[in-house]
């Protein structure tokens, strides 16, 4: 198992990797081969959600920078969106209220605000869907339809905000499929939005909680190569995305896998590079196509939260997890 500096010292430059990707304006800009210009405002709410988890001084007030940088963007609707440029999305709005509660932000009205947005997109089925069809002065021209149901990745973002929690939860029970997986609209492959689910159903302590994990678990078990690798047929070959979010299901296991975990970790850390990032791998749903976090930023911190993850369980005194 890798020692803790060299855990410590992966978690720093990936850190440094994503403090210098900023632009000069202080936002995350990721998936530029995309038209709009990118996603401005999804990136910086879900990075700086990820920094306000880490307890390195320098991340935290990097996450605090990046909620004032959110808060200068209001929108008639409350909430965020993909960018300046788009529609405010439940997604993108979950990620940057989770970020303010974790830095304990006290801006109560445009809290409040989006909360009620997201609140206006919750289902009869309990989950949330991404957008409305009220949403858009023009919706844009296709199937989309997909856009207007409720979502587990969406939903599983939400429910860390407590009025989401209960009709949420089920609606992720509910949801799960045979093969321990969730399925995803915005996310391909299952690896990312099963991590998301399980992390939201980990909050609750029951019986179907505890079954919901335990299948993920397995199945996650079962998606890690010999060689600690997650193979993603969308992205052609092994990915640090899907390995970190496979890893990171592993985590919330009863009774962890110590030669899988261990492999996981041996593997994303040996394919580090040296400014800190991981291959861009992160393969998101567009209308136009399917196609990776070309700037490396989504994936990095995804890779980056799996890692912060597992050091606090080491730091926390869990003598089940694995110490060497």
């Amino acid at each position: 198992c890798p020692n803790d500096s060299y855990m410590d010292n992966s978690i720093d430059k990936a850190i440094s990797f994503l403090l210098e990707s900023r632009n000069q304006g202080g936002w995350w800009v990721d998936y530029t081969k995309y038209s709009f210009l990118g996603t401005n405002e999804w990136t910086t709410a879900y990075v700086g959600y990820i920094l306000s988890t880490i307890s390195e001084k320098e991340a935290i007030e990097t996450a605090k920078q990046s909620w004032k940088l959110l808060l200068k963007n209001p929108r008639p609707l409350g909430g965020w969106g993909w960018s300046h440029f788009t529609a405010p999305d439940t997604d993108s709005t979950s990620w940057a209220l989770r970020l303010a509660d974790n830095i304990k932000a006290n801006d109560k009205e445009r809290i409040e605000q989006a909360i009620k947005f997201i609140k206006n997109h919750q289902q009869k089925d309990g989950g949330i869907s991404t957008y409305r069809l009220e949403d858009f002065q023009n919706f844009p021209k296709g199937d989309n339809s997909g856009w207007l149901v409720s979502h587990a990745c969406v939903t599983a973002a939400a429910i860390h905000i407590n009025e989401f929690e209960e009709k949420g939860v089920n609606f992720l029970q509910e949801s799960q499929k045979n093969d321990g997986t969730w399925e995803s609209f915005w996310w391909r492959e299952p690896e990312f939005p099963s991590f998301l689910a399980v992390e939201a159903i980990a909050k609750y302590k029951n019986n179907e909680a505890t079954k919901n994990i335990s299948e993920a678990v397995e199945w996650a078990e079962n998606r890690i190569s010999e060689n600690g690798s997650v193979y993603s047929n969308l992205f052609k070959g092994e990915s640090a995305f899907a390995t970190a979010s496979c890893l990171n299901i592993l985590l919330y296991a009863d009774n962890y896998n110590k030669d899988k975990i261990n492999s996981a970790l041996r593997w994303l850390l040996a394919h580090q590079y040296e400014n800190g990032s991981w291959e861009a791998s992160a393969m998101m749903f567009h209308p136009e196509d399917i196609k990776p976090d070309d700037k490396r930023i989504h994936t990095t911190a995804t890779v980056l939260n799996t890692l912060n993850m597992y050091r606090n369980l080491k730091q926390k005194g869990d003598y089940s997890y694995p110490k060497s």
